[in-house]
């Protein structure tokens, strides 16, 4: 499919809002980071990114309770019961998210083989033809920009039904205006308190 037809299969404004709240989420981490001398280090990068993903869980995840976000969420431990992650759900759709460095796809993981396998499947109907299923997961990509317009690079990725490499690869903020990076709203004090508790439970600086 084309990504024009992948946009409008997966809601193009609902597109917008999830490329605004991750646009947010890292404003909001920036914010986090500039402010703990620790994480200023070169070797504290890794420790910077996980600020960045735990921000971007809070902020879909209040987003989808306040309704600014129109869709639903959970949160899935993995296999190995080490980490969790959140899941957005909506008009029959499934969307994950992850930062990613060089690849355009996150890592393989066994909930994003099983949810990718759902994708693009073809089957045999009574008559013999191939019947291609439309696409119902993505994965939505961030990952730092220093543009002045964003913070963030934040890509919708449909992988194919293997996970092995990416079908799509579509700029969410190609499908907007540019957005002016986001201030701290009435809300910052409340998010970056539970932003610390969450930043506190994952234990990051072991990370640096």
């Amino acid at each position: 499919m084309t990504d024009l037809e992948i946009t409008q299969l997966f809601n193009p404004s609902a597109l917008m809002k999830i490329n605004e709240s991750v646009q947010r989420a890292y404003g909001y981490a920036d914010i986090y980071i500039q402010d703990m001398d620790i994480l200023h280090l070169p070797s504290a990068a890794p420790a910077r990114q996980i600020v960045r993903n735990l921000s971007v869980d809070l902020m879909l995840e209040r987003d989808c309770t306040s309704g600014r976000l129109p869709m639903k969420y959970k949160y899935t431990n993995n296999l190995a019961n080490n980490c969790k992650h959140i899941e957005l759900f909506y008009e029959g759709k499934i969307l994950t998210h992850s930062s990613v460095d060089k690849n355009i796809l996150p890592r393989k993981s066994i909930f994003r083989k099983s949810y990718a396998s759902t994708n693009q499947i073809s089957l045999d109907d009574p008559e013999g033809h191939l019947t291609f299923l439309a696409p119902s997961f993505g994965v939505i990509t961030h990952q730092v920009c220093f543009a002045k317009e964003r913070s963030c690079t934040v890509c919708l990725v449909i992988p194919d039904n293997d996970y092995g490499h990416a079908c799509n690869q579509i700029p969410l903020h190609k499908l907007s205006k540019p957005l002016m990076i986001a201030k701290p709203s009435a809300d910052f004090e409340d998010f970056n308190f539970e932003l610390k508790k969450r930043v506190a439970e994952e234990d990051i600086y072991n990370a640096t």
